[in-house]
């Protein structure tokens, strides 16, 4: 999930921290799925935040979460 959430700031020109800022989210949400992601961990993420999110990059839900391979 967090990939997808990069791809989509560097394709608009955007820092992860401006996209949380129009999202009113901690970019320290953003750091712990980046750090978590780099571990090989599930990411936890609280369902409101997902869809704040998905709906900001233009995805559902279930795109956003689905792992990149799937």
């Amino acid at each position: 999930m967090y990939y997808k959430i990069e791809r989509f700031c560097k394709e608009q020109n955007i820092t992860i921290s401006q996209m949380c800022s129009n999202l009113n989210i901690s970019p320290q949400i953003i750091t712990n799925l980046k750090k978590r992601t780099q571990q090989g961990q599930d990411a936890k993420l609280n369902v409101e935040n997902v869809a704040k999110i998905a709906d900001f990059i233009g995805i559902s839900v279930s795109e956003l979460i689905k792992k990149e391979g799937d």
